[in-house]
């Protein structure tokens, strides 16, 4: 069995379950901050394993709760060999349960592997949201993989049951889809046109999707203000002067490292920008647009790849009603290096696919630097509140991206026009 994480020193022996330090959002959305890792879990691909999270898992222990879990999905797919040997993980070659440490959210995942295939165990996180809304988010990736969209559709019991309520605890069994986040790695400009065409044949195909009654709070199509404008210019007022003086504080008492000198940094930027892109929020808090059911968490470790075409998009979770901008934005937003060609050219790509309105083009902008900002917001005050590793090399990484884009100031406008 491989070697268990070991827990921080001060830090409570936890078993089988991500100590949560929430997404990279920063834009005010409890679904993404308490979201999932998703279908794959991002950082599965090779050498992907993430210290941003405080994670000790009892693999030992949960073993057998959690191959009993699986066999009530794959039932159908014939009998599983009896759970025998307690004491390693991968002593039954019919069914084998790994953890997956990655990603930025409180989910657990697990990946599942048996004779029928490859699979994603995941617990939804204890701060669950509707269970009436992940039911119409099963049913909205059902439609969106009906139409071709490579996303992971949860599987069923035999009993029909997309979720599993285990001591507590729901679970979703799905695909484990393929291929690697090349994005965060290798951002060509061919797979970012890939990437942004698949974007607009979803939103054209989530257009025609219907929602059952009770889902409609989450999955409907309308016109109306973005949600997430309103919410991003909440979160920036409450980030007064007295909040950035008691945050920096509590930066300058932890140890010295490469991640307090960006939390330092962010902080500073703050001070630059915050009146501009909470100026321009309040500007388009009332700007009718469509709103229809999107992901709203596509960064570039949520896109996987096979070579240049996208085979998956994964981490659904946070999906629900709002403008196709939250999608674009964030995506551009997340990208390691910033070619304002390429990404021209890439908003060109998705025009030819699904033409955009003028209003959802100023939108544009605003949401990219609104993004970027509260995103190293939201991590500062986690790094300061000690959620954080001094030492987390993807911390480190995502905060050290944010830091160098909001050095160069607000964004082109010529990155979003053709």
């Amino acid at each position: 069995m491989t070697e268990r994480p070991r827990r921080r020193p001060g830090h409570p022996q936890q078993t089988g379950r991500a100590r949560q330090v929430g997404g990279d959002p920063g834009q005010g959305d409890p679904f993404i901050q308490r979201g999932s890792c998703g279908g794959n879990a991002p950082q599965a691909a090779p050498g992907g394993v993430c210290a941003a999270i405080d994670l000790t898992y009892d693999v030992v222990m949960e073993t057998p709760a959690l191959a009993a879990i699986v066999r009530r999905y794959l039932e159908t797919a014939g009998p599983l060999a009896t759970w025998t040997d307690l004491t390693s993980v991968t002593a039954a070659e019919e069914l084998r349960i790994e953890p997956v440490t990655g990603g930025f959210s409180g989910a657990s995942v697990y990946r599942v592997r048996h004779a029928s295939g490859e699979f994603a165990l995941r617990r939804w996180p204890m701060s669950l949201p509707h269970v009436a809304r992940i039911a119409e988010l099963h049913r909205w990736l059902a439609w969106m993989s009906r139409h071709g969209i490579p996303v992971a559709v949860p599987c069923q019991t035999a009993t029909g049951q997309a979720l599993v309520d285990h001591a507590g605890d729901l679970y979703q069994l799905e695909p484990w889809l393929p291929g690697a986040p090349q994005l965060s790695t290798e951002p060509t400009a061919a797979r970012l046109r890939a990437v942004m065409e698949l974007l607009a044949r979803m939103h054209r195909v989530s257009a025609d999707y219907r929602p059952l009654p009770a889902g409609r709070d989450w999955f409907d199509c309308r016109t109306g203000p973005s949600p997430t404008v309103r919410r991003r210019w909440q979160l920036l007022r409450s980030w007064t002067d007295d909040r950035v003086e008691l945050t920096g504080a509590a930066i300058s008492l932890a140890p010295g490292s490469v991640l307090r000198e960006l939390a330092r940094e962010a902080l500073s930027l703050r001070n630059r920008h915050h009146a501009a892109v909470a100026a321009a929020l309040a500007e388009h808090v009332e700007l009718e647009l469509p709103l229809l059911p999107v992901m709203r968490d596509v960064w570039t470790a949520h896109v996987l790849f096979d070579g240049d075409r996208v085979s998956g998009l994964i981490d659904p979770a946070a999906a629900q009603t709002e403008t196709i901008v939250t999608d674009l934005s964030r995506l551009v937003s997340t990208l390691p290096t910033v070619d304002s060609v390429e990404i021209a050219a890439a908003i060109a790509a998705y025009e030819g696919r699904r033409p955009m309105q003028a209003a959802e083009h100023r939108l544009l902008p605003v949401l990219h630097d609104s993004g970027l900002l509260l995103s190293g917001l939201t991590w500062v005050e986690r790094f300061a509140a000690g959620d954080v590793h001094e030492s987390s090399p993807l911390v480190a990484e995502r905060l050290e991206i944010i830091v160098r884009r909001l050095r160069e100031g607000p964004t082109h406008s010529s990155w979003f026009q053709i």
